[in-house]
């Protein structure tokens, strides 16, 4: 299998990426509250690799230097949500209208709506996750602040509305929705949960991980998880193939002993891949079905890999870095 890669420095750290259409990226991140020099933005990049730029920023929209830089992002269609903090002087008075979404129209970004959700006022405390079904009907966010409590929100006329909220054992470390955008799987270190977006209930349940600790979780389909995880003993990472009819790991299997952990995780129901990003900044690609790597990627940015996210064709593969590089 023959790849081609392309490079864009965007000029501040992505935290946070995802897809609006094949051809076209959304990306966010900054420097944070009062950051010098390194501005907070959302940018929309094009991705051509017969153009002249196969890379481009097409449009940016510069968020307030006054406020965080935005940490988290999903894109459902051309709807984007990002985790943004408003400024620690609005967060210790309560005021944090963290949720923000735009919609990418006419190739300009437009401003939708800002949600306070967190009553918190600790202004160390971030959105950490942000997900979105891919219908854009369902959203789920979780904070930082290891609550385990994971917030669902239903698209209205208006934008988002909060409907539900799920709390967990422990310490949320990943969020995915299933292809039907109605079950959303969440996992803590040492357990998988399946919750039904619709009514906030949990729907399916998994413990049964030994001494592995859980990092990472994606749908395969509608019956099938991939989770991702930091083996026992420093054993390396790993992926645990699941049945949810049959509520069973169908499959342990150890990807790499020399990579200590997952930095982000994503799936290609269409192409059939998996794609993982190392603590060592490497990109593995692999078989959905047989977990067989394809290809390792090494080295793929300077600085830690805070996204890979696949193109809804599957044709791109996509990772985003603190480095400020896509």
């Amino acid at each position: 299998m023959k790849f081609e890669s392309r490079t864009l420095d965007v000029g501040y750290p992505i935290y946070g990426a995802g897809f609006i259409s094949d051809a076209m990226l959304a990306v966010a991140g900054g420097g944070g509250e009062g950051a010098h020099g390194i501005p907070n933005k959302l940018s929309a990049v094009t991705i051509d690799f017969s153009a002249d730029e196969p890379l481009k920023v097409q449009s940016e929209v510069k968020l307030s230097d006054e406020e965080d830089s935005a940490m988290s992002l999903a894109a459902g269609g051309d709807t984007v949500l990002l985790g943004v903090n408003q400024s620690s002087k609005s967060i210790t008075r309560g005021e944090n209208k963290h949720v923000r979404m735009y919609s990418y129209t006419k190739d300009q970004w437009v401003f939708g709506l800002a949600l306070q959700v967190s009553e918190s006022k600790d202004s160390s405390e971030y959105q950490k996750h942000t997900v979105v079904s891919l219908d854009g009907v369902y959203a789920a966010i979780c904070m930082s602040d290891e609550s385990g409590i994971v917030t669902f929100l239903k698209s209205t006329e208006r934008g988002f509305t909060k409907t539900y909220e799920y709390k967990a054992e422990s310490d949320v470390k990943d969020i995915s929705f299933g292809p039907d955008g109605k079950s959303v799987a969440i996992v803590t270190s040492k357990t998988l949960t399946i919750v039904a977006a619709s009514i906030g209930k949990p729907t399916f349940k998994l413990e049964n991980f030994g001494k592995d600790s859980l990092t990472k979780v994606r749908f395969i389909d509608d019956e099938m998880l991939l989770v991702g995880a930091s083996a026992k003993n420093n054993g390396g990472v790993l992926l645990f193939q699941i049945s949810i009819p049959q509520e069973s790991v169908l499959r342990r299997l150890v990807v790499s002993k020399k990579v200590r952990g997952l930095t982000s995780m994503a799936v290609s129901l269409d192409e059939g891949l998996v794609a993982f990003s190392g603590s060592d900044s490497s990109v593995f690609l692999l078989d959905v079905t047989t977990l067989r790597t394809i290809h390792l990627f090494k080295t793929v940015h300077a600085f830690a890999i805070t996204k890979v996210v696949f193109s809804p064709s599957g044709q791109y593969l996509a990772s985003t870095s603190a480095a400020n590089t896509i």
